[in-house]
């Protein structure tokens, strides 16, 4: 290995990098560790050595031999970092208009290289060049060659990329052979151009490019037979609305593309997921998804394992909630986990009826005597989530009083014991506990287990603080707002109004698409709302029925 050199001498550079320090090729199985390291080290030279090279070009000292020198390990076929560096340093030399026809030349040829590896880095290194306005004809002519090139692998990489060339100024490319590229890549029957073209799709987007023609074509490619296009285009899709350029006019052709493979695909159930968080086709997708939960064991069972996300995008109603509830006993076991994994989310979404409670309360008393399996787990999760939304009830707290005073049984399983005790610890928080229950929680504070007494101690925590804030509740005074569901023309949901009792208006609210007039979402925009501190917040409805009952960030009652 050369020794440890002082400065970026560039004789010295240029002797190590056409030495025979400069290996050309990865080492054999059969080599030596010795050898192995000794090539690993070279290989960090190398790496040292280019940066030492690029510095000098830019420092404007850099010689055509020196180029050539750089050049010649553009084509390395060992460790990536110094095939990279070597790239870095070449356009170096070409910004100090130095070996730019012998670069051009090397970028040409490795553009349209077999190689995967040559051939993106050979394309990175041209994309930095053009954004440096260097980038000569003949590196533009052969990157609009690979860009429509006959072998898909290099169509692909050509892809990736040329969205990086809107708005620069390249010989032989103007945004129109940008725009028309990428509509090709939506349809192309190359599975590596169909994966390149979701990132091209967004980039023209971001750009504000052909926005419109891609659009089109894309709502095109998801009635597509080709699986390949739809399964792409999807992938579009939830690109597209993560980036914040979802649209109404994606929710159809998506509930069509689940509705026409049994819900079989993927990729459009993510599509179908953004969508939604996005806020686009909110109550179709619903409606879709609920009618498909109510279908076929195929269609259910691709449902329900979407009715996680699905929920925790926004989507849902009653309906929904109540089309999963059926399925939570389904004889298929992948059906009743994946519904119990949606189930939780109900209660944050506001969308836990007391019906949910009460099914959650028969699914673990008639499992009592049996061992804690799986689903028992996601139900006591169930349990901690209903607590937090001020649902439980005395019913509750007997159930999992058994599961905390039997929790014992399941400290060698962590997962289940704490989840249990995590589980009551919720309960506890929301003031929801007896005098049984306070007993179990005092004796496992002495018990012979650290794990069971740093448990009942978290408990016991929660349980003092309860019994503070509901002693501040009982001087509190009640602040009552009333809440009307109001039509409007401009908005399919309508709006809820909210007043005081002396008739000031609170705040006047848009529903969100797909969700119910006094859902959790008026909750959290009614707490934003700048109302006297220390009061009980009660919302009623015109008709005098009480919604929910809160103070402060801690919601006491609901009736969602």
């Amino acid at each position: 290995m050369p020794a440890r050199m002082l400065k970026p001498d560039e004789a010295h550079v240029l002797e190590f990098l056409r030495g025979p320090g400069a290996l050309q090729r990865e080492p054999d199985i059969d080599d030596s560790l010795s050898r192995h390291g000794q090539f690993k080290r070279t290989q960090h030279e190398q790496a040292r050595m280019l940066k030492m090279a690029a510095e000098i070009a830019a420092s404007g000292h850099g010689t055509q031999e020196l180029a050539l020198a750089v050049l010649e390990l553009t084509a390395q076929d060992g460790d990536a970092s110094v095939r990279a560096a070597a790239w870095h340093a070449a356009v170096a030399f070409v910004k100090a208009n130095v070996g730019v026809l012998a670069t051009s030349d090397k970028l040409a040829e490795h553009m349209t290289s077999r190689c995967d590896r040559h051939r993106d880095a050979a394309m990175d290194a041209a994309i930095d060049m053009a954004k440096h306005g260097l980038m000569s004809e003949l590196v533009g002519c052969t990157m609009l060659l690979a860009a429509r090139h006959e072998m898909g692998c290099i169509r692909a990489s050509a892809c990736a990329r040329v969205v990086d060339l809107a708005g620069l100024e390249i010989p032989g490319w103007d945004t129109e052979s940008i725009v028309s590229l990428v509509l090709d890549s939506i349809t192309d029957r190359h599975s590596d151009v169909l994966r390149s073209s979701s990132k091209a799709v967004t980039q023209l987007f971001r750009a504000g490019v052909g926005t419109d023609e891609v659009l089109r074509v894309l709502l095109q490619a998801l009635q597509s037979e080709n699986r390949c296009i739809l399964d792409a285009a999807c992938v579009s899709v939830a690109a597209l609305s993560v980036a914040g350029f979802g649209s109404e006019a994606m929710a159809a052709p998506v509930i069509h593309a689940l509705q026409r493979d049994c819900g079989g695909r993927t990729d459009a159930w993510k599509a179908a997921t953004e969508l939604s968080r996005a806020g686009f086709g909110r109550l179709p997708i619903t409606v879709a998804v609920t009618n498909w939960i109510r279908a076929g064991e195929q269609m259910r069972k691709s449902a329900c394992v979407a009715a996680e996300g699905l929920l925790k995008a926004g989507v849902g109603n009653h309906d929904f909630a109540s089309a999963l509830l059926d399925c939570i006993d389904d004889r298929d076991w992948y059906i009743r986990a994946t519904s119990w994994n949606a189930l939780v989310c109900l209660p944050a979404q506001g969308l836990c009826s007391q019906a949910v409670v009460t099914a959650v309360i028969d699914f673990l008393n008639r499992r009592c005597e049996d061992p804690v399996t799986g689903l028992h787990i996601i139900a006591f999760k169930a349990v901690a989530e209903i607590a937090k939304a001020g649902l439980g009830n005395q019913e509750l707290v007997e159930t999992m009083l058994y599961y905390a005073d039997h929790s014992d049984h399941h400290r060698s399983q962590m997962v289940r014991f704490q989840v249990i005790w995590d589980a009551v610890e919720e309960l506890a928080k929301a003031g929801l506990e007896n005098e049984a229950f306070r007993a179990v929680v005092s004796s496992r504070l002495v018990h012979s287990s650290t794990e069971v007494r740093a448990a009942a101690s978290k408990v016991s925590v929660a349980m003092a603080r309860a019994d503070e804030a509901m002693l501040a509740d009982d001087q509190a005074l009640d602040w009552v707002i009333t809440c009307t569901h109001v039509h409007d023309a401009d908005n399919s949901d309508g709006y809820v109004v909210c007043t005081t009792l002396a008739g000031n208006e609170v705040g006047r609210f848009a529903i969100p698409m797909g969700s119910e007039p006094f859902g959790r979402w008026l909750m959290d925009r009614l707490h934003l709302a700048h109302l006297p501190g220390g009061h009980r917040m009660k919302l009623v409805t015109s008709d005098g029925v009480i919604v929910w009952t809160r103070r402060g960030g801690r919601l006491l009652k609901g009736c969602h």
